[in-house]
């Protein structure tokens, strides 16, 4: 009986030692490998349930950049695995201001001109397109949600640069003590990520438009080079100007610098990631996250009073 019992223990044994370590579940990091428990997917660094139906957008593309304002918008989506109740729902500028329109699904693609109620003017804009079921409740998994970043130039200075938040999207709901991964572009040609900058030149002190021909100091044109900041302060951009009683500004209390090489990964010239710490995220609430440039060494970029940034709200949950 004694070598009876040592044996269903043995076995019991090597049946643990078979499995391995515990991999993470549902909502928490993935590991080192990006591995998550059995039937979970790993995504910007946390473990997810995707199954369900996909979508994708095929137009406008990522980081697509307009000469004028829009006052149409041409989109193509692709979607997978839906159900005939299913229907497509566009959220163009999600936000304060967000537009809908609500598609049928008649294939595995759709492709329709979307007459926008106010133009999309100068600065960056996001189109999200979501399954939804009949109730018109968005469907869960990540997959069945999609979004694009697009810019429009500005009129009268086409190359100013912009900045936007390409993850995560306005409203991402992040569990507390986790690290949020963030990805920003800036418009193609108009700014550039670097580690470090030779020669910095600013515009004239209270001068606008900042990237006029007669707001150049001695040294130029404005540089067009830096890094961006991740900042979650409710008082940003206007506390860069001095916190109240303070003539200091907040320039420094950032949350991530997304700086290539150090705190930031390079993606491409104009896209740069980077994760934001865990213990800037440890309790419940909706939590403002703001994307500012910044010159090389530190100041906020043109300047203090017209920072070029971008801002979406996220909320942190249990």
């Amino acid at each position: 009986m004694r070598g009876a019992l040592m044996a269903v223990l043995l076995l019991s044994s090597l049946a643990c030692a078979a499995e391995g370590p515990q991999l993470p579940g549902a909502g928490e990091v993935c590991d080192a490998e990006g591995q998550c428990a059995e039937g979970l997917d790993c995504m910007h660094l946390v473990c997810v349930d995707d199954r369900g139906p996909r979508i994708t957008i095929g137009a406008p593309e990522q980081l697509q950049i307009f000469d004028d304002q829009l006052t149409s918008l041409s989109i193509q989506v692709g979607v997978v695995d839906v159900a005939a109740t299913d229907q497509v729902e566009l959220i163009i500028d999600p936000g304060d201001q967000e537009h809908h329109e609500l598609l049928a699904i008649t294939g595995d693609s759709i492709a329709t001109e979307v007459t926008l109620p106010a133009a999309l003017t100068a600065g960056p804009h996001h189109l999200r397109a979501r399954i939804v079921d009949r109730d018109g409740q968005p469907h869960p998994n990540p997959s069945a949600s999609a979004e694009v970043v697009v810019f429009v130039r500005d009129q009268v200075i086409p190359d100013t640069p912009q900045i936007a938040v390409v993850w995560p999207p306005d409203g991402y709901r992040h569990r507390v003590g986790n690290p949020l991964e963030v990805e920003v572009a800036v418009l193609a040609g108009s700014f550039t990520f670097v580690e470090r900058s030779d020669q910095e030149c600013k515009p004239l002190a209270d001068c606008e438009p900042a990237f006029g021909l007669e707001c150049e100091d001695q040294c130029g044109p404005v540089s067009r080079e830096g890094h961006a900041r991740i900042y979650m302060l409710p008082e940003y951009p206007g506390c860069l100007l001095g916190w109240p009683d303070l003539p200091i500004g907040c320039n420094g209390d950032y949350a991530s610098s997304l700086r290539p090489g150090s705190g930031g990964e390079l993606l491409d010239e104009h896209r740069v990631r980077g994760v934001i710490r865990e213990n800037l995220l440890s309790k419940p609430g909706m939590i403002p996250l703001h994307a500012g440039l910044s010159y090389s060494y530190h100041d906020s970029y043109p300047s203090d009073a017209d920072v070029i940034h971008e801002s979406i709200t996220i909320e942190v949950i249990d």
